[in-house]
């Protein structure tokens, strides 16, 4: 405002406010007595000189501070921008002060000024989110903050004259730090940038009560000027100019107060950190702490009270499992005032602290070091839970494939060391899918889980057992004097899984393969280990399994053999190599022929006839015996059609399902699919079935079994007597028949163990309403033998041969 004569009533004197216009850049006054403006402009670069001398030391000490924390070249440019715009303006004082006496240059004079502190400004403000140390500390952030409040406070208050010089200076130099602090997101910094941003507002909040007062005393003083006669004017004057000095003075206090709350939040910021902080100095005394470092330690209230690093200390050590280091590093610390350091401190409960320690520095001096603790058990917990998830089998916590090729490594590389042997040993279940397919997997998941704890009880404490999936297991012996003793290990562990398991209160039996490869005599790495006991463990499976084999070249060829013939497996039925064989089932009691099996045969263009012994079992392995079986069931019926159309008798096909088409939930959806595509009547097809098959899951096989009867379909018990032989699943089943496996059939009449078990088996089977079937009859003796006990019908080479449909239609028409 100025003040104004409004008029005189006796002796007094009544000044009333008028508007005062100010140039948009300078703020100069567009209505005024004498020359306010050139003076305010004189005001501005009456200090500048020595306000740059000390932005100058300022700029070095904060390059010095930060020197070792921050990229050298951030710290080198900024340092430069500030060292050369501080160096312009004093120029530009100079300058100003060899023509001020012209007062129409003052607006020129202005906006040169002005152009300078909002660059000053722009470059301080920078340097305050360049300078910050990364990772942030206590100790740069405070440094680079007090800094810069410091240069606010004096440019709010020797800018003043001029208007908008506070804020093109103060808002670049202190705004980009708030928002910085802001933007970074974490509890503490957001509050830092808000009080920040706070003392902007307080600090340019004096600046334009300064300005105010500042306009109001120049006023003053040129109304002086022109009434230097009037005493009362000039007493007034005096006391308006005391008015603003109380006022600024006021403006100050209220700063400062406001710097005040300011620290007070930095603290509660301090302690609503997760981490636990302490600031001791150089002679290891305690600073300053928050709640969170009392209560991460559990140090009591009489030890905090001390104030003393060494009685913390004395306190905190015996909670950690290694004291002795952990006192160590601190003392090597205090030795070396300006070392950072980072490290772990793992404590007998089982927390783990990560400690961070920076030094702490005032105007470039260390005087003290900031410690900061985080608790990081919980991370280091699921740490260590991945690793074990990662390098152990989920089903029998056994180490996994990785874990133990690790192992096997570092094995072999102390054996080559020491010159010492090892061995692996490959373990397969056999059969292991026949009770996965039969009794489910939930069964099958107990009996693996049950085999790895026998092969754990039967090694030794330093021997190694891993599990690489599925029905494999695999182990690993070290320091063996001989190649020969791991014979007698896998001997040992054949004899612990042979024993019969209890699950689910079934008692089950299994039989393990068991290939071995040694170090160094059957190879020197790992890969080579695992893939040579691998090729041993199939060739002790091909006899029927049960058995341990150790790795030979020829046991080598024989792999690469089966390999082939597996290869060759896959594409025989897009390649039409398979054809199914009939062998004709006669009833004894008419003579006539009621049935016959359908046998596939293979065989291969170059390597002929390839004998069902040697590839139905392969089939089986590698699950290549549901196809194969789709298509002979496919086939089969198929045939009996065209028998059938052709005028020939009618008669049942018998075809044998495996337990993998029988664990299918779909099968007797697809038979019955199979028989509609096919045009066979129900009545036309025998399905024959193991015992293992139908005794997996008995109420599943009975309901699945009445389905198939419940159409017309006959069932039939293949190789009776070779597995459960339970009458009471014969009474459960509603099966028609049972076929007496050929191991007895083939040593009656003479054997008389073999032909009373035949007899038992017939009388059996007839007081159950069941018929008889003897296959394997090769002689008139085993025939005349049937005969007599009743059997009711016979199959075997004594009758025909197996024969392709061509010849068996021909047979037939003869028959």
């Amino acid at each position: 405002m100025t003040l104004r004569k409004d008029e005189q009533s006796g002796n007094e004197t009544r000044f009333a406010p008028q508007p005062v216009a100010t140039a948009a850049l300078g703020g100069a006054p567009a209505q005024v007595t004498g020359s306010i403006f050139p003076e305010q402009v004189r005001l501005l670069y009456a200090n500048s000189t020595v306000s740059q001398l000390i932005v100058l030391l300022l700029a070095v000490v904060l390059a010095v501070a930060q020197w070792t924390s921050i990229d050298h070249r951030v710290v080198a440019t900024w340092f430069g921008v500030v060292a050369t715009l501080a160096c312009a303006r004093i120029a530009l004082t100079w300058r100003y002060q060899r023509s001020a006496d012209d007062p129409d240059a003052a607006q020129r004079w202005c906006t040169a000024f002005l152009i300078s502190v909002a660059l000053s400004g722009l470059a301080w403000g920078a340097g305050g989110v360049l300078l910050l140390p990364e990772p942030q500390t206590d100790s740069g952030d405070v440094l680079v903050l007090l800094m810069l409040a410091g240069l606010t406070a004096g440019g709010a208050s020797y800018l003043a004259p001029v208007r908008p010089a506070p804020y093109v200076y103060c808002i670049p130099l202190l705004l980009p730090l708030a928002v910085h602090f802001i933007l970074d997101g974490e509890g503490g910094n957001v509050w830092l940038g808000v009080i920040t941003a706070l003392y902007l507002l307080a600090m340019l909040a004096v600046a334009h009560r300064l300005h105010e007062n500042i306009r109001a005393s120049l006023t003053l003083r040129d109304e002086n000027r022109a009434l230097v006669d009037n005493l009362t004017e000039a007493k007034d004057k005096l006391e308006v100019a005391n008015a603003g000095l109380v006022a600024e003075i006021a403006e100050r206090r209220g700063a400062e107060e406001i710097i005040g709350n300011s620290l007070s939040l930095l603290q509660a910021t301090l302690e609503a950190t997760a981490d636990g902080l302490l600031v001791v100095d150089n002679a290891g005394r305690m600073v300053s702490f928050n709640q969170r470092f009392v209560k991460m330690w559990g140090i009591p209230p009489a030890v905090v009270e001390q104030r003393s690093d060494d009685a913390a200390l004395a306190f905190v050590v015996d909670q950690l499992i290694d004291p002795d280091s952990f006192l160590d590093k601190v003392k090597t610390l205090y030795g070396q005032p300006e070392a950072e350091s980072y490290d772990l401190v793992e404590f007998k409960d089982g927390k783990v602290f990560e400690r961070f320690s920076m030094p702490q520095h005032i105007k470039g001096r260390p005087v003290g070091r900031v410690w900061s603790f985080r608790d990081i058990s919980e991370r280091k917990k699921a740490e260590r839970d991945l690793r074990y998830v990662a390098s152990h089998d989920s089903l029998t916590a056994l180490p996994n494939r990785t874990l133990f090729e690790e192992s096997l490594n570092k094995a072999l590389a102390r054996a080559k060391r020491h010159n010492t042997r090892l061995a692996v040993l490959f373990i397969d279940l056999d059969r292991f899918k026949n009770i996965n397919d039969t009794l489910g997997h939930h069964v099958g998941d107990e009996m693996l889980c049950a085999v790895a704890r026998r092969l754990v009880k039967s090694l030794r404490e330093g021997d190694l057992v891993a599990r690489l999936g599925g029905d494999e297991f695999i182990v690993l012996l070290e320091n063996l004097p001989v190649a020969e003793l791991a014979g007698k290990v896998g001997q040992k562990l054949l004899e612990s899984i042979g024993k019969p398991f209890l699950i689910e209160q079934q008692e089950l039996n299994i039989t393990a393969s068991i290939g071995i490869s040694w170090f160094p005599g059957d190879a020197i790495d790992t890969t080579s280990l695992l893939k040579n006991a691998d090729i041993a463990m199939y060739r002790a499976k091909e006899p029927g399994g049960n058995a341990v084999e150790f790795y030979s070249e020829q046991t080598n060829r024989h792999s690469l053999e089966r390999l082939a013939l597996e290869m060759n497996l896959r594409q025989a039925l897009q390649r039409g190599e398979l054809a199914l064989h009939y062998q004709p089932k006669l009833e004894l009691l008419t003579n006539r022929v009621v049935g016959v099996e359908a046998l596939v045969r293979w065989t291969h263009p170059e390597l002929g006839p390839i004998a069902p012994s040697a590839f139905i079992p392969l089939a089986e392995e590698t699950g290549l015996i549901g196809a194969i079986g789709d298509w002979v069931l496919r086939q089969a019926c198929m045939q009996n059609k065209r028998w059938r159309d052709a005028g020939l008798p009618p008669m049942r096909v018998a075809v044998n399902l495996s337990g993998r088409q029988f664990a299918n939930d779909a099968l007797h959806a697809d038979i019955l699919r199979i028989l509609e595509e096919t045009g066979l009547p129900s009545d036309g097809l025998e399905i024959e079935l193991t015992e293992s098959v139908v005794m997996g899951d008995a109420d599943r096989a009975a309901e699945i079994l009445r389905h198939l009867t419940g159409v017309g379909i006959s069932l039939s018990i293949d190789d009776f007597g070779t597995g459960y032989s339970s009458l009471g699943y014969l009474k459960r089943f509603p099966i028609a028949s049972l076929k007496i496996d050929r191991s007895f059939i083939r040593d009656v009449p003479h054997d008389l163990d073999s032909a009373a078990i035949t007899e038992a088996v017939i009388a059996m089977a007839h007081s159950l309403r069941l018929r008889v079937v003897a296959e394997g009859v090769e002689n008139e003796a085993q025939l005349s033998f049937l005969h007599e006990l009743g059997c009711d019908e016979v199959q075997g080479y004594q009758i025909a041969r197996p024969m392709p449909e061509a010849q068996l239609s021909e047979w037939l028409s003869r028959h």
